[in-house]
Formats: C-alpha cells, structure tokens, sequence
C-alpha cells in the first residue's frame, strides 16, 4: 500500500465527504479515482451512464450556427 501525505485541511474534508457518502476515505478515494480513469478513457461511469450508452445518438450533428429559428423556419 502506497501513503500519501495532505494537508489537515484536504484531508478533513476528504474525510466530511466520505462519511457523507458513508464510506471509508480510502473507498472514497477508490471510487473516485476509478471514476476518472473511467471519464478519461470515455467509458460509462455510473450504473445510469451505462444504461443510457445504448440509446445515444451517433449519427451527424448540427451544425454550429444551428438555432431555434431554424426549427421554426415555416412558421410565421
């Protein structure tokens, strides 16, 4: 096990949040440090990002002048 060293400030709250989120400060830091490995590889991060993955769209996107008047173009 590797240690890390932070001052009292970081580590009490690293400790506020843990406890927030009932975990242990080493669990916390587990979980977030998987999370960002996760977002930095562009994978799924949560159970609801991985059930949304399917339904995203990949298809072309709009372009970047596109707007709220284009839509309603036939419209008065």
């Amino acid at each position: 096990m590797t240690s890390i060293q932070v001052d009292d400030y970081t580590a009490k709250a690293l400790s506020v949040i843990a406890t927030a989120r009932q975990m242990t400060v080493e669990e916390y830091l587990r979980s977030l440090a998987a999370s960002e490995v996760a977002l930095l590889n562009n994978e799924p991060v949560t159970d609801f990002d991985r059930e949304l993955e399917p339904l995203l769209f990949d298809g072309p996107n709009l372009p970047a002048d596109f707007s709220r008047a284009d839509i309603y173009a036939d419209h008065d």
